[in-house]
């Protein structure tokens, strides 16, 4: 992927993240990463946002299609009508300062824009699950699967939706 391509995904990150956000929840409804406009699954996406006086910068990369890990968990299935759905990402730091994943959010987000929160509808049946405690280094690269508990009927047209808990704002990826 070119630099002109991560400059390109980069600003359009800024825009969703660096905007006002007084309500706490604000989402770009338009352009490259939005809900009717996602990423595409295979192209890593440049997030960066202010953080007090210096940037917080990551690229974030999905490495597999989403997919449903149900059948893995027989010992503790999900409740009749869901699934545990599964994608693995990466996320490296791209600043020389010290980067907590731990300061982004991977939801899901269904094709109706209701999110999916990760830590309030995870399951821990797939290894190894991204670790949110690493503190990333310059050019320090943490990957890992993250799940969702997810309706049957929300599976289909999933969604990565990247936050930040620094600003307000989220990016779409496609996980297809």
């Amino acid at each position: 992927l070119g630099v002109a391509a991560l400059v390109l995904l980069g600003i359009a990150a800024y825009v969703l993240f660096g905007g006002d956000d007084s309500d706490g929840g604000s989402v770009a409804q338009t352009g490259p990463g939005s809900l009717a406009e996602p990423h595409s699954r295979t192209t890593p996406v440049e997030v960066f946002y202010p953080d007090g006086d210096a940037e917080q910068r990551f690229v974030i990369e999905v490495l597999e299609p989403l997919r449903d890990a149900s059948a893995e968990a027989a010992a503790d299935p999900p409740a009749e009508g869901q699934r545990f759905a599964v994608t693995r990402v990466r996320v490296t730091n791209q600043t020389s300062a010290d980067a907590p994943v731990a300061d982004l959010r991977f939801n899901a987000v269904t094709a109706a824009g209701e999110i999916v929160d990760r830590e309030a509808n995870s399951c821990s049946i797939v290894e190894p699950a991204l670790d949110y405690s690493v503190v990333l280094g310059e050019a320090g690269v943490a990957e890992g699967v993250v799940c969702w508990v997810v309706s049957d009927a929300a599976f289909d047209g999933l969604l990565l939706g990247i936050e930040s808990t620094q600003v307000g704002g989220r990016i779409h990826i496609d996980l297809q």
